[in-house]
């Protein structure tokens, strides 16, 4: 699984029915806009595949598509932002090393000892930071509210791995690496995954 190169006219192409979820990543050298229209970028994407679907949020600040058939989540960290669309509950998180000096202990602290790798890395770190967070925002809620009581399965993998919260199943898929950024996608049930990168949306964060 690679990212693909997708134009936004080709968006409308692709179609959300039966079991799948698409990730959709942009990259923008002004960060700050792309934070800033994230809800508006997350729109144009929603209306080019379901025509007419209207974009809101839930009290959580989860967006959302009234009716309940199709499931959003979006994320964004250093230059870039990924928004997730599923027929089935969806939540995705992408990031990269923020502290370099201190991500031994971070880790150390999101994990469980028997979720800890013996030899960690980086990226063992970041994929389970993002795999807990896309987990929480499944829910809603505030990533200090629950990212440390996740267990995460200790095993270096591009497969789906099964994860429980609250009481519930999820499935959760490293995705591919873009640049220095690591993220991962959550759902409630495994389907086929397509992520594509947009390739000129430059004029969708347009100030």
């Amino acid at each position: 699984m690679s990212w693909r190169a997708l134009k936004s006219s080709e968006i409308s192409k692709l179609g959300l029915s039966g079991s799948g979820a698409f990730v959709f990543l942009l990259e923008h050298e002004r960060p700050v806009l792309l934070r800033r229209n994230s809800f508006k970028i997350t729109s144009k994407i929603i209306s080019s595949i379901v025509p007419g679907a209207c974009l809101m949020k839930d009290a959580y600040g989860k967006p959302i598509v009234p009716g309940g058939a199709l499931s959003i989540s979006i994320s964004h960290s250093g230059s870039c932002i990924l928004v997730a669309l599923a027929n089935v509950s969806v939540g995705v998180d992408i990031e990269y090393l923020r502290h370099r000096h201190q991500w031994l202990t971070l880790y150390e602290w999101i994990t469980f000892p028997e979720d800890r790798f013996l030899d960690p890395t980086e990226i063992d770190f970041l994929e389970s930071w993002t795999a807990k967070e896309s987990l929480v925002k499944i829910f809603g809620r505030a990533v200090d509210q629950g990212i440390r009581s996740i267990s995460i399965p200790v095993v270096r993998s591009r497969a789906f791995r099964r994860a429980s919260v609250n009481g519930r199943c999820f499935w959760i898929k490293p995705l591919p690496q873009w640049k220095e950024m690591v993220a991962c996608l959550a759902l409630a049930e495994p389907c086929a995954v397509l992520p594509y990168y947009l390739t000129d949306c430059a004029s969708w964060c347009a100030e």
